[in-house]
């Protein structure tokens, strides 16, 4: 494990984007190297995620309670498509396969759903093998 449970707090504006780098982890990265985008929406459409230019592969999966090897068999069984968007939702989760090199595998949960773009999200990494 790379880093455990680390916490990743989202404090945007109604309609507007973060992008997440979860190599480091990181909120408020550059586009370019960013394994997640967070779009947050207004009223009461849910804000989503979406794999960014620095992912390799993710899957959407149904609970928090996994380890590396259940993320590594997701997103071989249940990859994301490409402009594929994952509703956020509290206790809900993904897992990320990074594109960086070591490559990492991310599964991260949204434990937290606030009012108007705000959310917390929770990441546990592992070393891709």
């Amino acid at each position: 494990m790379t880093y455990a449970k680390e916490a990743l707090d989202i404090r945007i504006g109604c309609s507007a984007l973060v992008y997440l780098d979860l190599d480091e982890p990181r909120a408020g990265a550059a586009q370019q190297v960013s394994d997640l985008r967070y779009d947050s929406k207004c009223g009461s459409t849910p804000a989503r995620l979406s794999l960014g230019p620095g992912a390799a592969a993710g899957s959407s999966v149904a609970t928090a309670d996994l380890d590396a090897d259940d993320c590594q068999r997701a997103i071989r069984n249940g990859p994301l498509g490409p402009g594929a968007e994952v509703p956020v939702r509290k206790g809900s989760a993904m897992c990320v396969l990074t594109a960086a090199q070591p490559a990492k595998l991310v599964l991260v949960e949204i434990t937290d759903v606030g009012a108007t773009g705000t959310a917390g999200l929770r990441a546990t990494s592992w070393l891709a093998r």
